[in-house]
């Protein structure tokens, strides 16, 4: 979804946690921080893909 959108926003708890654009707002601390899970951020081709880290 963030492809199509100019400005995205996270919600944790009912609260915004974050608001902007994608690239400011998709990193790996604040989504670990809203999901409760670790990711890796990675680029395939051209995209950004996220995904949990494995053991």
């Amino acid at each position: 979804a963030s492809i199509y959108s100019d400005k995205i926003a996270l919600v944790k708890e009912g609260r915004i946690r974050a608001i902007g654009e994608s690239s400011e707002i998709l990193r790996e601390e604040i989504l670990e921080e809203v999901y409760g899970v670790p990711v890796h951020i990675l680029e395939f081709n051209g995209f950004r893909v996220i995904m949990p880290k494995t053991e």
